[in-house]
C-alpha cells in the first residue's frame, strides 16, 4: 500500500508530517502479523523517537476525532515491541481521512470548490495558518499540477483555481474521491441523497448493474459539478463539433439530459459536459445492446471517434494477426473502451489516468515496459499528428487498457520459458505447472514447460535435487513443491531479472 500512496494523484503535496504518519500506518498495516521499528526504519529515513511520535498521533487522532458516537477508526496497537493495525479495511480509510482531512491542500480544495474566490487573510485565519505556510503549499501544489496546466493563482490577497473549467472539475473529483473514496461525503454544498438518487437514476437508464463502489463515483463527479455550478463557477468550454456528435447517442442519453436539466436543475452546458464524460467510461456503453447501436450512429454520422477505434481494431488484425470478434462481449468491450479512452483525449487532453485508478501508467511501465510502444504504432498517424504528446501518451494508455479486454498486457512483452523439473508422477507435475502459471501469468508473458524438447528454457523451476546438466546453475532455481511465500519472490526476482535482459517489439 506504501507504493500505491506514493504515486497518487497529488500525494507529494502534503507536508511532511502527513506523509509520514499515512506512511507508517500503511507499513504497519500491510502486515497481519505486525512490525517492528526496525522494520519501519526499513522503509523510511526515520529515526526511532520521531517513529514513535508519530505512531502516538496516529492514535490520538483515532481515539479524539471520531464525527458520530460508535464510530470506528481503527487504530496501533502495541504488543511486546510489536506493532499491528487493529481494525478492518473500512477503519483503515476513516482514519486514513482524518489523518489528511487538516491538510491545508485538503481545506483549500473544499474551499475553492464551492467559491470562485478565496481571501488569503480569511482562509488563514480560519485555519489557524500563516500566511507563509499557506503560499509555501500552494507553490508546492502548483508544481505538483503543472503537467496538467492547473495551479492556484494569487491576485490581490484573493485565490482561485486557474486552468480549463473540465480539468478543474476532473481534478477536484479525482482528488476528493481518491481521498474519501466514498467512505465520507466532503461536499459541504451538495446533497448525498439527491446525489445518490440522480445516480441510481442513470445507473437505471443504462441498465448498469448495481455496484457500490461505481455508483459512490459516480455520486462524486455528479456533486463536484453540481457545487462548481450552484456557486455560479465558469461554464464548461462551449462543446466542439466532434463531441456535440456523440453528445445524443439514443433515447437514453436523451432522457438522462432531460432529467438532469428539468428535474434536478444542472445547467445545460454543465449536463451536457456530464454526459460527454460519461462517454469516457466504457461501462455506458455496454448494457442495453447499446455498443454496435452506438457504433452505427457513429458510423452515419462519419465520427472520427468511429474512424479512429476501427483503424486500431484493423491494425490489430492486420498487424498481430489477431481475430476481432466484434458479436461477442470481450470483442465490444474493446471497442466501446477504444471509443471512450478516444471521447476522453478530447474531453480531458493530456490526463493520462481516471478518477478511479491514478497507477496506470505505473502498472504499465512496470509490468509491461513494450505495451506503450507498440500500442503506439498501431495508432492511426493522421489522427494523432495534431496531438501534444502528453495527449498522445494520454491516448496510448487508454488503448493500452482497452487491449487488454482481448489480450493480456504482455503480449508484446518476450516470452519467458519455465522448464518444471519435478520429482512427482505427472498428474502431480500437470498441477504444479498450473498453479505456477496462475502465479506468475498476472506479472509476466510465461510459458511453463515440463517437457525440455529444445533445451531453450530461460529458467528451470526444480522441486528435485537434481541439477540439469543442459543449463547453466544461474538459470536454475529450487522450490518447495507447495510453492512457499519465500520461493514466490525468488522466482519473482529472478524472472524481473530475465525481463530485463530481454527486449523485442513485434510491431515491424
Amino acid at each position: 500500500m506504501l507504493e500505491e500512496y506514493n504515486v497518487s494523484f497529488a500525494s507529494n503535496i502534503y507536508s511532511y508530517d502527513i506523509h509520514h504518519r499515512i506512511s507508517i500506518l500503511q507499513i504497519i498495516a500491510d502486515y497481519d502479523e505486525g512490525v517492528d521499528i526496525a522494520m519501519i526504519q526499513n522503509r523510511l529515513p526515520l529515526n526511532r523517537r520521531t517513529i514513535y511520535k508519530y505512531i502516538d498521533e496516529i492514535n490520538d487522532i483515532a481515539i479524539n476525532e471520531k464525527n458520530e458516537p460508535g464510530e470506528e477508526l481503527g487504530y496501533i496497537d502495541k504488543n511486546n515491541h510489536i506493532y499491528r493495525y487493529i481494525g478492518n479495511r473500512l477503519t483503515y480509510q476513516r482514519l486514513h481521512i482524518k489523518i489528511t482531512e487538516h491538510s491545508i491542500q485538503l481545506l483549500l480544495c473544499k474551499q475553492l470548490l464551492q467559491n470562485p474566490i478565496v481571501n488569503i487573510k480569511q482562509f488563514c485565519f480560519d485555519n489557524y495558518i500563516s500566511e507563509t505556510a499557506l503560499r509555501r503549499n500552494i507553490t508546492k501544489f502548483n508544481k505538483e499540477m503543472e503537467p496538467y496546466q492547473l495551479s492556484i493563482a494569487i491576485y490581490k490577497g484573493n485565490m482561485s483555481l486557474s486552468g480549463e473549467p473540465e480539468k478543474i472539475r476532473f481534478g477536484i473529483a479525482t482528488f476528493l474521491w481518491r481521498i474519501y473514496r466514498g467512505v465520507t461525503w466532503p461536499f459541504e454544498t451538495v446533497s448525498q441523497p439527491l446525489m445518490q438518487t440522480i445516480a441510481k437514476v442513470i445507473f437505471k437508464e443504462y441498465s448498469i448493474p448495481n455496484d457500490d463502489g461505481k455508483l459512490n463515483e459516480l455520486m462524486f463527479i455528479l456533486a463536484t459539478n453540481f457545487a462548481r455550478s450552484q456557486a455560479n463557477m465558469l461554464p464548461v468550454n462551449p462543446v466542439s463539433d466532434e463531441l456535440m456528435d456523440i453528445l445524443i447517442f439514443d433515447e437514453h442519453d436523451q432522457r438522462v439530459m432531460i432529467q438532469l436539466t428539468q428535474n434536478y436543475g444542472l445547467p445545460k452546458n454543465d449536463t451536457k459536459f456530464v454526459l460527454l464524460w460519461l462517454k469516457t467510461i466504457p461501462d455506458y456503453y455496454l448494457y442495453r445492446g447499446r455498443a454496435l447501436a452506438i457504433d452505427r450512429k457513429l458510423a452515419s454520422l462519419n465520427s472520427p471517434f468511429h474512424a479512429t477505434a476501427h483503424h486500431f481494431v484493423d491494425r490489430v488484425q492486420e498487424k498481430l494477426g489477431l481475430k476481432i470478434d466484434l458479436s461477442n462481449e470481450s470483442g465490444q468491450n474493446f471497442l466501446v473502451s477504444l471509443i471512450a479512452g478516444r471521447v476522453h483525449v478530447a474531453l480531458f487532453p493530456d490526463i493520462d489516468f481516471t478518477v478511479s485508478n491514478l497507477h496506470l501508467v505505473e502498472v504499465l511501465e512496470q509490468n509491461a515496459p513494450h505495451l506503450l510502444s507498440n500500442i503506439k504504432e498501431l495508432l492511426d498517424p493522421t489522427d494523432i499528428a495534431q496531438m501534444s504528446p502528453d495527449t498522445l501518451h494520454a491516448l496510448c494508455i487508454r488503448y493500452a487498457y482497452a487491449f487488454a479486454a482481448i489480450q493480456s498486457i504482455f503480449y508484446f512483452e518476450p516470452t519467458i520459458k519455465v522448464l518444471v523439473q519435478l520429482d512427482s508422477p505427472s498428474y502431480i507435475d500437470a498441477g504444479f505447472r498450473n498453479r505456477l502459471e496462475t502465479l506468475l501469468q498476472p506479472f509476466f508473458n510465461v510459458e511453463v514447460q515440463i517437457h525440455d524438447l529444445k533445451h531453450e528454457a530461460d529458467l528451470v523451476v526444480h522441486t528435485d535435487l537434481f541439477v540439469n546438466s543442459n543449463y547453466p546453475s544461474e538459470k536454475q532455481i529450487y522450490v518447495h513443491s507447495q510453492i512457499t511465500t519465500s520461493d514466490f519472490n525468488h522466482l519473482m526476482g529472478r524472472l524481473n531479472q530475465i525481463k530485463e535482459q530481454q527486449s523485442t517489439s513485434l510491431i515491424e
